[in-house]
């Protein structure tokens, strides 16, 4: 439920919200004022989640799940840092950096490609992952309750936040996501290529995220012998 709980909040509240609720506000923070220009990033913005989106999930059988989450986390912390930082400087009235705005258009571009790879293909496939087959029905209601609740900050406060801190409020989704890079690495079980019997083990471990990353190889001797040899995973 932990793992659940983690995927729902930080999926809703990575920052996300202010890409999707508020982008014509971060255009305006960033020092896009034409309603065309913020239009066309609009669009290609869109456009360039939508293929973050598509390569999280073609490889989310290669990577999987856990150095994903806490990696991506991290990286999305360090571009709002860039985009606060941008805007804060470029943004200003009156600023006729042109090449200024446009790397703060660049970092919000690339967080809504990281974004989408990290958390997109994961929101509702981690979620059935992490619960017993006899739990999945009700641990999705739960994910569809708390996702909504974590939605309804990202349309409510965030504009309040917004009006009244400017590029100063994306540091509040920067340390938010600084603390779930460190919880999904403390935390979070990697569910790829096991089974649920090798699953149950794994949360019936006194550490599961640990014991997750163990990578166990079955080998047969010559004599018959079968060897598991247990590797520390990452």
């Amino acid at each position: 439920m932990l793992c659940l709980t983690l995927m729902c909040v930080n999926g809703q509240l990575a920052g996300n919200g202010l890409i999707t609720y508020f982008m014509p506000v971060m255009f305006q923070n960033a020092g896009v004022t034409s309603a065309q220009k913020q239009l066309v990033y609009n669009f290609a913005n869109s456009i360039l989640s939508a293929f973050g989106a598509f390569s999280g999930a073609s490889l989310t059988d290669r990577i999987g799940r856990r150095r994903r989450l806490y990696i991506g986390a991290f990286v999305l912390a360090v571009l709002l840092a860039m985009v606060a930082a941008l805007s804060s400087e470029f943004g200003k009235k009156g600023n006729t950096n042109v090449t200024g705005a446009n790397a703060s258009i660049a970092m919000i571009f690339l967080f809504g490609i990281v974004y989408s790879f990290t958390y997109t293909p994961l929101q509702a496939l981690y979620c059935a992952e992490v619960m017993r087959q006899d739990m999945r029905a009700k641990g999705m209601a739960v994910h569809i309750l708390i996702s909504n609740c974590a939605g309804f900050i990202n349309t409510f406060a965030n504009s309040v936040g917004l009006g009244k801190l400017g590029w100063k409020y994306y540091f509040v989704f920067v340390g938010w996501n600084l603390c779930a890079s460190v919880l999904w690495f403390l935390f979070c079980v990697e569910t790829r290529g096991r089974t649920l019997e090798e699953l149950e083990e794994v949360f019936n471990a006194p550490w599961p995220a640990r014991a997750s990353a163990k990578k166990v190889r079955v080998a047969l001797k010559g004599d018959g012998v079968v060897q598991v040899v247990e590797d520390e995973g990452h």
